[in-house]
């Protein structure tokens, strides 16, 4: 049985890292793709340069732009300096979906050290078989006679899929050392076969090449398809390490910060959501016309009615109702910082932090944060959205009232008010070189929200004998607390027939439970051959503090110590007075009397107010007169 513990919601844990655990210390490059980076995530030198055009793509899992097709034989990926990186023992690792509509009956490369007829040198070829189906061949060549190689060997070294292609991703492995090579797919050993002569490594000088053909022209037709999560190490990978390797490159991590969703649904409008850069956020602009609580937000037309710093708004570029499905509305700086809350419970207008970190991920450069639809392309070019943060020119409202930039411009407000009149805003576009960065600009100003998820503590231990079983919740973890409803569903890799039951008795492959501080649950599910597969789910959660509104000055009359956000309610006594009616704060020796509305002397047996100089009593303004009329005489 395996044990794995799962932490949700809090960070992201880079898959090219889980991809090194097999043997890191003689791992001698990795290329995740992420983001369309050719470069080696594991070193200082070794990094990809494109030839032709290859494109950023889905991975297996669905993320944007997080591996690369190649449709030509000019399409290829070249790695200066690896001329001399090859070594006995040797492995490389790799992904590969190969386009269904590929007849390319010719060997192609997935990966290269090697030149036709050299017999020198390393490959892992592919190719469409008259049949329809892949084929994939490996070869590793100090000559002719010193070698460990497919197709021309007895027997013979190849891997060919079972059921015609397509357009399936595929995980293979090449491993050669001193005895021989073995050839792995999909975590299994397909075939293996000893040296041809005596071992030895390659001596060419030829660089790493992804994809493309055997010969750099598109005289030949190269490799047509997909391709990620390359890899190369200087020993030869045990078969535990490529099953290990294979087991957790198969299954993308839960704990990304999205936790496996693709949308969130609040007050009726579908959000599409994107891990960026370990937070995740709304790829659409915030739609809703309430606050959490339902109160209303005022709608104000374009105009001089617009400005205010005292009340939140939101309102429409131009006033277009038929934008709204579009562009969601525009804010000002008071909805933001509004109590009652813009984002549902668990999400937030993103801190200063959360942008900034993005911008770190993928630079600066504006091109990563649009789309390429939307914006004026001739003074902007076309955006490549690398982030996955889909920004398009929407606009934005002045700080007067008048909408424009349409095209050009879109903001964002963050969080953060630097100064009491100032809101930081976040400008997307302005100019093909003018990054995404922020301003600090009035409050009245309209700009767009972004909601991200909150950081939170979600944790979900799980031990499992069916080792491909992952659990997963519905919803945002950081949305859930004590008394919520949530709802697991099991998923396995791959269909089957299967019965599911849960401890509670629920059957099925979801359960829905009422969270409790700490709570814990079984999934048990038959499969069709009888066995069965079981995973205990412990739960414990950090729940969001529930916001309560009031006074929360001590010093105030209404101070409300139940309180933990202040609504601006707090009421002070003016000075001299306490709050008890209003009462004057008489002096040392004096006290209040409440018939006559004034302090008066505090008698002590014989002992008198010193100030009650016409010795009424008490201390007034008659007092105040004698002293004035005796100012400048000479004392007895």
């Amino acid at each position: 049985m395996k044990k794995h513990s799962i932490l949700l919601g809090l960070f992201v844990l880079s898959f090219a890292g889980l991809a090194q655990t097999p043997s890191a210390e003689s791992l001698m490059a990795s290329y995740p793709f992420t983001n369309g980076s050719l470069n080696n995530a594991v070193g200082d030198d070794l990094h990809g340069i494109a030839m032709g055009e290859p494109i950023p793509v889905e991975d297996r899992f669905g993320n944007p732009n997080s591996a690369l097709h190649f449709g030509a034989a000019a399409d290829f990926i070249q790695v200066p300096g690896s001329g001399n990186a090859q070594s006995l023992p040797f492995t490389v690792s790799l992904w590969f979906a190969a386009d269904s509509s590929s007849t390319n009956p010719n060997l192609t490369p997935l990966f290269k050290k090697y030149s036709p007829a050299t017999w020198n040198g390393i490959q892992v070829g592919h190719r469409r078989t008259a049949d329809g189906h892949d084929r994939v061949v490996p070869w590793y060549l100090r000559s002719i006679s010193r070698r460990v190689i497919g197709e021309y060997g007895l027997p013979v070294f190849d891997w060919v899929d079972t059921e015609p292609a397509s357009q399936a991703w595929h995980h293979v492995v090449f491993a050669v050392d001193s005895i021989g090579g073995r050839l792995y797919v999909d975590g299994d050993l397909q075939a293996e076969t000893p040296w041809d002569g005596e071992p030895g490594s390659p001596t060419t000088n030829y660089l790493w090449q992804f994809a493309g053909s055997y010969e750099w022209a598109d005289t030949l037709l190269g490799y047509q398809g997909a391709l990620d999560d390359i890899a190369v190490w200087s020993e030869a990978l045990s078969t535990e390490e490529v099953e290990e390797l294979y087991e957790e490159q198969y299954t993308e991590p839960l704990n990304n910060a999205c936790t496996g969703m693709n949308s969130y649904s609040y007050n009726g409008v579908d959000y599409s959501l994107v891990d960026i850069a370990g937070t995740c956020w709304f790829k659409e602009n915030l739609a809703t016309a309430t606050y959490v609580n339902g109160d209303s937000i005022p709608y104000v037309a374009e105009g001089p009615s617009w400005p205010s710093y005292s009340q939140g708004r939101r309102c429409l570029f131009n006033d277009s109702l038929e934008l709204l499905e579009e562009t969601g509305y525009m804010y000002n700086f008071n909805a933001v910082s509004d109590a009652r809350g813009l984002c549902p419970t668990g999400w937030s207008v993103p801190a200063p932090e959360q942008f900034e970190a993005a911008v770190e991920a993928f630079g600066s450069a504006n091109q990563a944060f649009r789309t390429a639809d939307t914006w004026d392309v001739e003074l902007l070019g076309e955006g490549t959205d690398d982030s996955g943060f889909s920004g398009k020119g929407y606009g934005e409202r002045g700080h007067t009232g008048t909408d424009g930039s349409w095209g050009s411009v879109t903001t964002f407000w963050s969080d953060h008010s630097p100064l009491n009149q100032s809101g930081e805003r976040w400008i997307l576009g302005h100019s093909l070189y003018y990054p995404f960065q922020s301003f600090w600009h009035l409050k009245s100003r309209g700009a767009y929200i972004r909601c991200t998820a909150d950081s939170g503590t979600f944790v979900v231990d799980t031990g499992w004998d069916c080792e491909d079983l992952t659990i997963v919740a519905d919803q945002p973890v950081d949305s859930l607390c004590a008394g919520d409803t949530v709802t697991f569903s099991l998923n396995f890799p791959e269909p089957m027939e299967l019965a599911a039951a849960w401890s509670n008795g629920a059957t099925g492959l979801e359960m829905t439970m009422i969270v409790t501080e700490n709570q814990t649950v079984e999934a048990t599910a038959i499969l069709s051959d009888g066995t069965s597969c079981t995973a205990a789910l412990d739960v414990s959660l950090n729940c969001p503090v529930v916001p309560v509104l009031g006074c929360t000055d001590a010093s105030a009359c209404n101070y409300n110590s139940a309180a933990n956000v202040s609504d601006d309610s707090c009421v002070y006594a003016a000075v001299g007075e306490d709050c008890e009616g209003g009462a004057f704060i008489c002096g040392s020796g004096t006290m209040w009397n409440s018939a006559t509305q004034e302090c008066e002397c505090a008698s002590v047996g014989l002992i008198t107010c010193p100030t009650d100089v016409n010795g009424d009593g008490s201390v007034g303004v008659s007092d105040l007169m004698i002293v004035l009329g005796d100012f400048g005489s000479m004392c007895d």
